[in-house]
């Protein structure tokens, strides 16, 4: 018979839930923390700089501007660093959180919603090794 003691399990501490961004905010965002590549938007959706936003209705254009960051940025074409493309079909949402964290969290768009970012999304078709 084992005398340790098993500690007991504990629940992490929630994270408080994010907000929806106001109008305002979600105009900073495309001012600030994105990147304008051909009048387009455009920015790495995550750290790791796997996948982007991009904030048009047209997919080859999201396609081709994100491409363009990837080539400033990495020195290469995101078809060729990611070794194959999807691209997302447009989506209306609204940011949540604040501006400038870095990252873009969002959910979709009800038409109670005042106001709304059509994004679309270009991710790698499989995983890249990191």
């Amino acid at each position: 018979m084992s005398t340790t003691a098993t500690p007991p399990l504990v629940k992490p501490a929630a994270s408080p839930p994010l907000t929806d961004m106001t109008e305002a905010q979600m105009r900073e965002v495309i001012r600030d923390d994105m990147h304008l590549v051909y009048e387009i938007p455009v920015q790495w959706l995550n750290p790791e700089r796997l996948a982007f936003v991009a904030c048009t209705t047209d997919q080859w254009l999201g396609l081709l501007a994100a491409d363009e960051l990837c080539r400033r940025e990495v020195g290469d074409g995101y078809p060729i660093v990611a070794g194959g493309f999807m691209v997302d079909e447009p989506e209306d949402v609204v940011l949540l959180g604040k501006p400038g964290s870095g990252s873009f969290v969002w959910r979709p768009a009800t038409p109670d919603d005042t106001y709304a970012l059509t994004v679309c999304v270009i991710r790698p078709t499989k995983a890249l090794p990191l």
